[in-house]
């Protein structure tokens, strides 16, 4: 009994001992807690990707974690603060608490391949003075190279086509092929793939991987229109998130005048001046004819006969004329085609 009574209380001194020193079976140190490698989903190139990871602390000490860096500049490295994340200095983990972090990365390189780069720090915990935590993409996605990738055709005159080439270039391991092009306005943006040319070069001298087509995008619209849209092309990739092209112009009235509204009657140094002119010009450079359809009551409306790319209208307040709002209606001629124009004219006349 005597023996018994010995090893309990010899047992149990031990266990007071153990909690004094530390947490039973841990470490008098900071022991760190990480993966060594977070994978993930197959992500497309030029997107951000997130990874996010925890750090824990097993052992009895504080763990003191710092000179968190990654592989490129460009990546941001951040921990959970409550709900929102923030930028990550030094972090200190008790024992037993954790650290959530978070790297955002661009993803760089090659279509079909993978990325790998990692986060790195230093600590004190004695079995793992320096971690690194690998971020794997185990394939990249899309990759192909427009040039241009954006295309601005200023403006275009109504009933005109205006096409610009693009080249399409592919930095894959293995290039893929072009499967289709679709517009988001195909009401005046239209694209199509061309023929391949046997002599144009399959690899770009610049380095932008392989060329795998020429892609012809079109403007066409009867009337004014904004053209702002884009041009998606697909691929055999089985990727369903096609590439863009980004386009942008306005498709205007063939023929413009201006000024584009009228005012009368104006003043002026030698007193009140009751009629303007209006220079109309072709944007084609084309020659036109131009003949008043419709002048409002109190105006009358004049316009030379001889067909150019530029006409002059003269509009005049008559002696009848009251305080109104109208508008002058002409009509172009040219050879292929016609447009109406209109010009709005507001007389203001002192009572």
């Amino acid at each position: 009994m005597k023996l018994w009574l010995a090893l309990l209380v010899t047992g149990m001194t031990l266990l007071a001992l153990a909690y004094l020193c530390g947490r039973p079976g841990v470490p008098d140190a900071p022991a760190l807690v990480a993966p060594s490698e977070v994978i993930l989903d197959a992500h497309r190139i030029a997107d951000i990707a997130d990874a996010n990871f925890t750090i824990s602390n097993h052992g009895n000490r504080p763990l003191m974690i710092s000179e968190f860096r990654t592989a490129c500049g460009c990546d941001s490295l951040e921990k959970k603060s409550g709900q929102e994340y923030v930028r990550l200095g030094n972090v200190d983990i008790q024992p037993g608490g954790s650290v959530e972090i978070r790297l955002r990365q661009k993803v760089r390189g090659r279509a079909g391949e993978e990325m790998r780069t990692g986060v790195y720090c230093l600590t004190n915990d004695p079995s793992h003075p320096e971690v690194v935590v690998a971020i794997v993409i185990p394939t990249l996605t899309g990759g192909t190279l427009a040039a241009p990738s954006a295309i601005d055709f200023g403006m275009v005159a109504s009933g005109a086509t205006v096409s610009r080439t693009v080249e399409l270039f592919d930095n894959a391991a293995n290039p893929r092929n072009v499967t289709g092009v679709s517009s988001s306005n195909p009401t005046v943006l239209s694209a199509r793939m061309l023929p391949r040319d046997s002599n144009q070069p399959t690899r770009d001298q610049f380095g932008r991987g392989s060329l795998i087509g020429r892609m012809e995008i079109v403007v066409r619209s009867e009337s004014p229109a904004t053209v702002d849209g884009k041009i998606g092309v697909s691929l055999d990739d089985g990727d369903f998130t096609p590439d863009t092209v980004t386009v942008s112009g306005r498709v205007v009235s063939a023929v413009q005048a201006s000024p584009s509204s009228l005012l009368l009657p104006r003043s002026s140094s030698s007193g009140m001046l009751y009629e303007a002119t209006c220079v109309c010009r072709s944007m084609t450079g084309k020659s036109f004819r131009l003949q008043v359809v419709e002048v409002p009551k109190g105006l009358s409306s004049a316009v030379t006969d001889t067909p150019a790319p530029s006409q002059t209208v003269v509009i005049r307040c008559e002696g009848n004329a009251r305080s109104m709002a109208g508008t002058v209606r002409l009509l172009a001629k040219w050879d292929g085609g016609e447009e109406q124009l209109a010009i709005p004219v507001r007389i203001e006349l002192a009572p």
